[in-house]
């Protein structure tokens, strides 16, 4: 049962091609009868499968100018004790500080707004952009707010600028993994506060035949093209690969600032007949390509910033689909893919390793098909979009009563 309530969902940018778990939480929330109301506050779309989006416009920020003077006039104390964090350590690191910026002007900017049109609540999806903008919000209009904190929030320059206060101030903590659990309890967060609620799928793709035989080996691989998804490791293993004479082919599906460089290490491993950049494909193509693979690597690392994933959804999404699934142990990923029973666990810094795992998934058909079901299984049981949004409900629900 949905809460009897509307409650304000805060992005930084929505729609993200490469954040479908969340275009898939509010489907399945809006399904569950969820009243909603959708802010962007940095581009995004207009509408989102007939939900409006209100963009936050930027020629907007000029009403800064008459807004800010006139709080500090009439709400010096509210402002002083919401703001005094920012000065009393230093941001984790520009953009972090611009996150909190456009944050915390969208609230000064639309704190009237939300006080003449109330809605239960604010949730805030990520604890950078959209918490400080709700944690401001719920200061000036006293309507309650929820945040999301993940891998990104969390780890990456050691965590947003002000996290132990926006944990402080929220009513109750969204995260997806025990990973990061554990790290919002590091930055303090009440363990009664948070909430571990997964992301899920729905539906569930069907669950392919194994592919026999597997002579050329089909491996799939899909991620940002960034660092802490161990890119560069991943071609080294493809090198292992060809130079052990497995007959293989690779499709990496992503976008992002290292794929020049990315490919031009592949072309100098001699793998460009092997290995392809796919760039970013829609939902349905991502799909297709999962049907088509064998197997699915991971191979996320921690960057030099602290940054890496939790637990990637494409892990579970590979999983659902049938594929072997071979990963690195960083983050989350261990909560998932328990070694030799749902997928294989590798250390990065080992393609040898790597190359043996590839080998006995393209000839032993009972070991793969026993990995395949295993991986279903826990899917079923644990990402399931529909359960999942339902205890998204029932934290919502326990705030608006």
């Amino acid at each position: 049962m949905a809460p009897t309530g509307k409650i304000v969902w805060l992005f930084t940018t929505f729609p993200v091609a490469t954040e479908t778990f969340l275009q898939r939480e509010i489907r399945a929330c809006k399904k569950l009868g969820l009243s909603m109301e959708l802010y962007s506050l940095w581009g995004g779309d207009e509408i989102f499968e007939g939900l409006p989006i209100h963009k936050f416009p930027k020629w907007r920020l000029c009403v800064l100018l008459w807004r800010l003077p006139w709080l500090l006039l009439t709400r010096p104390k509210v402002l002083a004790e919401t703001l005094r964090p920012y000065f009393q350590r230093p941001p984790a690191s520009i953009i972090n500080i611009s996150e909190n910026l456009i944050g915390l002007s969208f609230a000064i900017i639309y704190a009237n707004h939300f006080q003449a049109n109330r809605p239960s609540m604010f949730h805030a999806v990520w604890a950078t952009m959209p918490a400080a903008a709700s944690r401001l919000l719920q200061a000036l209009t006293g309507i309650p707010f929820s945040m999301g904190a993940h891998a990104y929030d969390v780890f990456e320059n050691g965590g947003d600028w002000i996290l132990e206060e926006k944990l402080r101030d929220a009513q109750w903590i969204h995260t997806s993994t025990e990973a990061t659990r554990k790290a919002l309890l590091w930055h303090g967060a009440e363990p009664a506060k948070i909430q571990v609620i997964r992301r899920g799928l729905l539906p569930l793709p069907p669950f392919k035949p194994l592919r026999k035989p597997r002579t050329k080996v089909r491996l799939v691989s899909i991620g940002r093209l960034i660092e802490k998804k161990g890119w560069a490791g991943q071609l080294d293993i493809y090198a292992a690969l060809a130079s052990h004479g497995v007959n293989f082919e690779a499709n990496l599906i992503g976008q992002g600032p290292l794929r020049s460089k990315l490919v031009r290490h592949r072309n100098r491993l001699k793998l460009s007949r092997q290995v392809r950049f796919l760039g970013s494909l829609s939902e349905e193509q991502t799909l297709q390509e999962l049907s088509r693979a064998d197997v699915f690597l991971f191979t996320g690392i921690v960057a030099p910033n602290g940054d890496r994933d939790g637990l990637p959804n494409v892990i579970p999404e590979a999983m659902a689909s049938g594929l072997c699934v071979l990963t690195s142990s960083v983050g989350g990923t261990l909560e998932v893919i328990e070694n030799g029973k749902t997928g294989l666990v590798l250390p990065t810094n080992e393609p040898e390793k790597w190359v043996q795992a590839i080998q006995k998934t393209q000839c032993d058909d009972e070991f793969c098909e026993n990995l395949r079901k295993e991986a279903r299984k826990w899917v079923e049981q644990n990402f399931d979009s529909s359960v999942n949004s339902q205890k998204l409900m029932q934290a919502f629900d326990s705030v608006i009563s």
